[in-house]
């Protein structure tokens, strides 16, 4: 994303949430920047109006990021995809644009990335298997074992040991993953790598004395 727009290029940043919203310079959740309705239907679009502002910001970006996608309701995303061919007078999924819902393709160049997207919604995508996805080569990394664990982590988060307090390093970093467990085992080996002895921090539940319900 900082790429393409250090060329001038127009990317939109969502997430499903709104503390990840926070994350993406400029981010809002994708409810918001998209206006898909709250009561969400199979038949449902979204309320972006023509010749409105919004609607042109659509129509030049080059890029839309919909970070934590899959743990919304399919129909949101469904919403948009028939609101962007409306918009752009285009049958293509997503209207052609790069649509990178929660994926890491911030290596591969954007037409890469676009041909790869649309091939997959053609269904002309090489298959193995229960129709899995063969991903290209320059995407994947090979499983080897927990050592290809670590060459995602190096991949993701280069010299984290100097650059872990870093806030700017950190938000534009994430791995993704499908399933809690997976969540903890990453977040696990990420955070021995950090210097120093780990902490332990205390919560509450409640504040005693808030009379004024504050907190």
């Amino acid at each position: 994303m900082v790429t393409l727009k250090s060329r001038g290029e127009i990317v939109v940043a969502t997430a499903s949430f709104g503390i990840a919203a926070t994350l993406l310079p400029r981010g809002r959740t994708a409810h918001f920047r998209f206006k898909i309705p709250i009561d969400i239907q199979q038949s449902s679009i979204c309320g972006i109006q023509k010749q409105k502002d919004l609607e042109n910001l659509i129509r030049v970006a080059i890029e839309i990021i919909w970070d934590e996608a899959p743990m919304t309701n399919k129909n949101c995303s469904e919403a948009l995809d028939r609101s962007l061919q409306d918009i752009c007078s285009n049958n293509a999924p997503f209207d052609g644009k790069i649509l990178i819902m929660g994926g890491d393709f911030h290596q591969v160049p954007p037409v890469v990335r676009k041909e790869f997207l649309i091939r997959i919604g053609d269904g002309v995508e090489p298959t193995k298997p229960d129709d899995m996805v063969r991903l290209p080569l320059h995407v994947a990394i090979p499983w080897e074992g927990e050592h290809s664990i670590q060459v995602l982590i190096q991949h993701v988060f280069p010299n984290l040991e100097l650059y872990g307090w870093d806030a700017s390093y950190m938000v534009q970093r994430a791995i993704l993953t499908q399933t809690n467990d997976d969540v903890q085992k990453l977040n696990d080996m990420i955070i021995d790598q950090f210097p120093g002895e780990e902490p332990n921090l205390l919560s509450f539940d409640e504040v005693e004395g808030d009379n004024h319900n504050l907190y």
